[in-house]
């Protein structure tokens, strides 16, 4: 689906009087309420090639780093169900136009509790094109839950090499972080929200895992890796990495939002 199908098919499922309240020329109509500070994500794009396969990396909002509303977004909480239609279908349609969706057959999903996560596929199977003689086509890609699984932070890996190669108080601070996260939530999924601060999150070596059922069958396959939010790029990363051993054509990964604030230096494929 290109951009300019995907936005026709925007305006075609909104209300009149609801794109008369848009500014002209349309830049966000989401720019009332609780969603005023977010921001279409209007960066290039440029695709990448990492270990012979092309790679792609895209949000489709800068968001605020409001811990109340990304709460409720990603749980579909204290919002209207239109609302949160509304907040997908728009970043859909201004994909950029380097990024047609109807070139990915599979999707992966990672192991989340994160609904909006699912709103975002339902906006994408709902979306219908047109090819000449009113003929329809339905995107139809394979969808797999649970692709990646998070570790238990007993089981994650560190890069111990890294970690030996920084300053003395850095290395203690990480090391210290460590063995708490061990011996504390040990037995916890290693969720690094509010566990490992960004600036640490580069020593992080794997707190995931790929299901070997599904990842057999990624050979050759157009891939979209689906998330909800980008913080750093620490779990795009692990994500993408994970699958490309597999022998994927392309992979792209996807996203809701970027929280604004945050530095990417983790991952080299963001512009």
């Amino acid at each position: 689906m290109k951009h300019i199908q995907l936005f026709e098919w925007f305006l075609k499922t909104r209300e009149p009087e609801e794109i008369l309240r848009w500014d002209k020329p349309i830049n966000n109509p989401l720019k009332y309420g609780r969603f005023k500070d977010v921001i279409v994500n209007s960066k290039r794009v440029s695709p990448r090639t990492t270990k012979g396969v092309r790679t792609l990396a895209r949000e489709m909002y800068e968001f605020p780093n409001d811990k109340e509303l990304l709460k409720d977004v990603k749980y579909m909480t204290n919002l209207s169900d239109r609302e949160i239609s509304t907040l997908v279908d728009y970043g859909l349609s201004h994909m950029p136009k380097k990024i047609d969706l109807m070139d990915y057959d599979t999707i992966l999903i990672p192991q989340t509790g994160s609904k909006i996560v699912y709103k975002i596929l339902d906006s994408l199977y709902n979306v219908e094109t047109e090819f000449g003689s009113n003929k329809k086509t339905q995107w139809n890609p394979k969808v797999y839950d649970n692709a990646f699984i998070k570790r238990k932070w007993k089981d994650v890996e560190w890069n111990m090499d890294l970690i030996n190669k920084t300053g003395e108080k850095t290395k203690n601070d990480v090391l210290n972080m460590i063995e708490r996260l061990k011996t504390q939530k040990g037995n916890e999924d290693a969720k690094l929200g509010g566990n490992v601060i960004p600036i640490y999150r580069k020593f992080l070596d794997k707190f995931m895992d790929i299901n070997p059922e599904i990842a057999k069958d990624l050979a050759g396959k157009r891939v979209i890796i689906l998330d909800d939010f980008v913080t750093d790029g620490a779990t795009r990363k692990q994500m993408r990495n994970l699958t490309i051993p597999y022998g994927p054509k392309s992979i792209l990964n996807l996203a809701l939002f970027h929280i604004r604030g945050q530095k990417r230096e983790s991952d080299p494929d963001y512009e």
